[in-house]
């Protein structure tokens, strides 16, 4: 294995949700890829787990005052890191975990600079306060490349914080041969009053163009 990936996310097991997912299939895939993945997060405290049930390294920083140290916690641990092996990458599930990464290598020559992917997640592209902003574009036009969680959060990103033309940005789509055809039932469409004359479509989510829904 001579890729190393670290991915830097707030959200991760035992907590459930749309990031917490993103980032297990993404250290899967990587390390099915060959690349050995080490997953940083946060101890949860109260909270009961096992982190050796995934096939990849977790890293939890163990602070209960995560929310108001983390930028520190996590610069101290990617300076520690790259002490021992200056190739690897940082993948980060939030835009706010790559502020880190942004300190360390502004800090650094541009020989040893180490690339990083910024994933930007629904709300985190409508910052509002001023200082935000600015610390937002700084990083984003710092990334190597960045993924945005919809179409219409890269069309904001690109519109309201002046990021580069030449840094690469692509939204999250749907593998559409992961989906298989099913046997609908009477009783569904009787359940739920569904009319059988009209195509219909089924979403879980909030219908707001954030979430993708424009492309359906």
């Amino acid at each position: 294995m001579d890729r190393k990936i670290k991915i830097i996310t707030q959200d991760f097991f035992p907590i459930e949700g749309g990031i917490t997912t993103w980032v297990h299939h993404l250290a899967l895939e990587h390390q099915r890829l060959g690349a050995s993945v080490e997953v940083i997060t946060r101890h949860w405290h109260g909270r009961t787990y096992d982190d050796s049930i995934f096939p990849y390294e977790v890293v939890r920083l163990n602070d209960e005052r995560w929310k108001s140290r983390k930028y520190q916690r996590i610069y101290n641990y990617i300076s520690s890191v790259a002490e021992r092996d200056e190739k690897f990458s940082a993948i980060c599930a939030n835009w706010k975990m790559a502020v880190p990464m942004w300190w360390y290598n502004s800090l650094r020559t541009k020989k040893e600079k180490i690339p990083y992917i910024i994933m930007v997640h629904g709300l985190d592209a409508f910052e509002s306060r001023m200082f935000n902003r600015w610390m937002m574009r700084r990083v984003l036009n710092g990334a190597d490349f960045v993924v945005s969680g919809a179409k219409n959060v890269a069309q904001i990103i690109r519109r309201e914080h002046r990021y580069s033309p030449e840094i690469p940005i692509i939204h999250c789509g749907v593998d559409v041969n992961i989906f298989k055809p099913m046997s609908i039932e009477a009783e569904f469409f009787e359940k739920y009053k569904i009319p059988r004359d009209r195509k219909i479509v089924l979403s879980l989510g909030r219908l707001v163009p954030r979430k993708g829904f424009d492309n359906v």
